[in-house]
């Protein structure tokens, strides 16, 4: 009976190690899926951007030497909007579409890694051409595309800063 008791007195600390390294374990196999998730919704995102930027072909048709320099006066864009009915409903919807991408990088719902790699040129363009547009849609509505804001300005500034080559030795 003696030796029963002290069996069971040496085997609660190896029961508690046990649990203890089982529960580490769990925790390390569900933080590396919700990662592949994050990943994998990220280029879930992204592919929906390319199908939501071919719904908007108009726009990018029409502005397309507007996309490769300067920010579009708003004068400019009020004019084109007023020439040809629904091109103001793409521009919108192709901004929300980026500010909805940029809502998911900022809440962690999307990796960022694979967001910028995949649109980083595109998003920080697409604020920077329309910035006029918004802030003068922010007259209105004031934190309009704050969030497409944030992202473009941060990864824009991450851009500037220099890149070293990580050692090798």
């Amino acid at each position: 009976m003696d030796n029963l008791l002290r069996f069971w007195q040496n085997l609660t600390p190896l029961g508690v190690l046990i649990a203890g390294i089982s529960a580490f374990l769990a925790f390390r196999a569900l933080q590396a899926n919700h990662d592949w998730s994050r990943r994998k919704a990220a280029m879930d995102a992204v592919a929906q951007l390319t199908e939501d930027i071919r719904r908007t072909e108009s726009l990018v048709g029409h502005f397309q030497d507007w996309f490769l320099g300067r920010p579009i006066e708003l004068a400019d864009l009020q004019n084109e909007f007023d020439k040809e009915p629904g091109l103001e409903m793409a521009c919108k919807q192709l901004l929300d579409t980026y500010e909805n991408l940029a809502n998911g990088v900022l809440e962690r719902v999307y990796d960022e890694a694979v967001i910028r790699r995949a649109r980083r040129t595109d998003l920080i363009t697409m604020f920077r051409r329309f910035e006029p547009y918004i802030q003068e849609r922010r007259k209105v509505h004031g934190t309009a595309y704050d969030r497409l804001e944030s992202v473009a300005k941060r990864w824009e500034a991450q851009r500037a800063e220099p890149q070293f080559r990580r050692s090798t030795g």
